[in-house]
């Protein structure tokens, strides 16, 4: 904050400024302490000179563990004496702290109105001397007090403006009170006053009128609070289900046979579901916790079954370790398939789950995913969950998706605009988890999702159509490559001069070894664009496939004739194949 721009600059004069900040809300995020874990401190004033003080937070249970931002002074239970209300940026976000040490003190509020000076009073200094005796001859039981009227004190707080004294269970039984406001050389004196009272002090008119106390706030009692114990455990319900990558897991059959398949997944179409609710139990054989979630859902598995939910478990053990697992299951009594997920899996749930806990985090075990029919994300168990409350949740996603906000959020209160307002029944899956799964370098569920995401946006956007027959290329399987050719040769009609799409058709086609095809498909892209030496290349290499060794031939003096270092080296090359009668699979 101390170094926070005072004038405008480059934007390279304010990088280190917002680097700061970057790096404060990353470890904020990430969970850190935005003071690192300083618990709040209240000093008590020893007196002396200089005077001393010390922290007595402990002894008042004041010492909490929070990320404390104001504390603002006030009577608000009325007896006199002042409080503490406190705020925080972590929960909980108030505090109010009674003050029951000064119970029985005798004590003095004052209320300052101001005329000449300002209506508050602001500025103005107050001073109380405890005497012995409502006298004028009454001698002084203790020193003079002296406090001033502020229009603000410390950080986001206003303390109350009614100025209170305290002044101890035994000798005073009354106070001279003098003022000086604002712009004066002089104390007004406003004369001697009973204890345990509220005044009203008026600029100008020397005397202190009794003023009625508000009413006081019943405040129950109770014990001071104990800290929580930190905790990884949550139920994080999804105001908006989403489709998540499919999980690759192998399935491991009591005859030692291993088959991979994959679990959910993101389509063009939506998410990929089983069309019953599904809740997936991440678990490791070393992890006893796991092993008992393991028992409870076997025992329970009749009865979600019944009420609509399949139950997986999804274990997270090395392939190594696959007689452990099996031994670990069988234990349990699991009737269920075994699965174990792979590396990429659990760095997808990993991806997943750090998405919605917005902060980097490892998955703990155990962990449960809750998944729709649909196959869309509802609920997350970071720690485990129990059958009662899988069971319950089971209705959840089964019902519109509508409504889920308030579950979704831990705070009460009213929407003015709900999250889950325009679900879409497609469950998109953020911008943010994409570039999780890019930072971790997971290529495959990164192209799943941005295909996913592109195929949903505006269908009959050339531009849109265009990238999804790009990924499509990429995967390259061979019902990926016939659904790109499919878009591409769409496209080609629509925009005959489009290059992207001329090359993709032709591209498409020689991947699926259809050579005389895609022969006819780069002779197109070289009419569109013939001084590309790339085209004329891709031609030349698509004659060699089909066998025309003179059409490659023309191809090569084609080249030459660009006149071109990049046609050059293409037409040597083709020259080379020719020569070297090179067949079709090492062209």
């Amino acid at each position: 904050m101390s170094h926070s721009p005072i004038t405008a600059g480059p934007a390279a004069a304010l990088d280190p400024y917002q680097s700061g900040w970057t790096a404060v809300l990353r470890l904020a995020r990430g969970g850190d302490s935005w003071s690192g874990h300083e618990r709040n401190v209240c000093f008590q004033n020893l007196g002396g000179d200089p005077p001393r003080f010390v922290d007595v937070a402990g002894a008042l249970g004041a010492d909490h563990d929070d990320d404390g931002r104001a504390a603002a002074r006030i009577d608000l239970d009325g007896d006199g004496d002042e409080d503490l209300v406190v705020t925080a940026r972590t929960s909980p976000r108030v505090r109010f702290l009674a003050n029951r040490v000064a119970d029985g003190a005798r004590n003095l509020t004052l209320d300052l109105v101001g005329t000449r000076s300002n209506r508050d009073g602001v500025g103005a200094v107050v001073t109380a001397t405890p005497l012995g005796a409502p006298a004028e001859d009454a001698l002084p039981v203790g020193p003079a007090q002296s406090k001033e009227r502020r229009a603000g004190e410390g950080y986001l707080a206003q303390s109350s403006a009614a100025l209170r004294f305290g002044f101890g269970r035994e000798g005073a039984r009354a106070a001279r009170v003098r003022v000086r406001w604002p712009g004066s050389a002089t104390a007004e004196d406003f004369g001697i006053v009973a204890l345990d009272r509220r005044y009203r002090l008026v600029e100008g008119r020397g005397r202190a009128v009794e003023a009625p106390a508000p009413d006081r706030a019943q405040l129950p009692a109770g014990a001071l609070p104990t800290e929580p114990r930190p905790t990884e455990a949550a139920r994080i319900v999804l105001a908006t289900p989403r489709a998540i990558p499919s999980l690759t897991a192998v399935s491991t059959a009591a005859d030692s046979t291993v088959r991979e398949g994959r679990l959910f997944g993101a389509t063009p179409e939506g998410p990929r579901g089983t069309g019953r609710a599904t809740l997936v139990l991440v678990w490791a054989s070393w992890c006893p916790p796991c092993l008992a979630e393991l028992a409870a859902f076997e025992a329970a598995r009749d009865t979600l079954r019944a009420a609509g939910l399949e139950v997986l478990a999804l274990g997270a053990d090395r392939a190594a370790d696959d007689p452990i697992a099996a031994t670990a299951l069988s234990k349990v009594g699991w009737r269920g398939p075994r699965l174990r997920a792979t590396e990429e899996a659990l760095e997808v749930l990993d991806a997943v789950l750090e998405d919605l806990r917005f902060r980097p985090t490892r998955m703990p075990l155990p962990t449960a995913f809750l998944f729709e029919p649909s196959g869309a994300l509802a609920v997350v168990y970071v720690g485990g969950v129990s059958p009662e409350v899988a069971r319950a949740d089971t209705s959840l996603v089964y019902a519109p998706r509508g409504g889920r906000a308030d579950l979704a959020t831990p705070y009460h209160g009213r929407w003015r605009v709900r999250p889950d307002r325009d679900a879409d029944a497609r469950a998109l899956a953020p911008e943010t988890l994409l570039a999780r799964l890019a930072a971790r370098g997971l290529a495959g569920p990164l192209r799943e999702l941005e295909l996913a995401r592109a195929a949903t946006a505006v269908q009959n956007s050339a531009e849109v159509r265009l990238r999804i027959a790009e990924a499509r290329l990429q995967e390259g399987t061979p019902e990926s490559l016939e659904g790109a050719l499919v878009l591409y040769t769409e496209l080609v009609g629509e925009l005959p001069a489009n290059l992207e799409a001329l090359a993709g058709r032709a591209t498409a086609l020689t991947a699926l070894g259809r050579h005389s095809e895609s022969v006819d498909a780069w002779r197109a892209l070289v009419a569109a664009a013939p001084d590309r030496p790339e085209a004329h290349f891709s031609l030349g290499v698509a004659l060699l496939a089909a066998d025309d060794l003179d059409g490659a031939a023309d191809v090569a003096a084609t080249l030459e004739a660009l006149g071109t270092a990049r046609g050059a080296e293409f037409a040597a090359r083709i020259r080379a194949w020719l020569v070297a009668g090179a067949p079709r699979d090492k062209r």
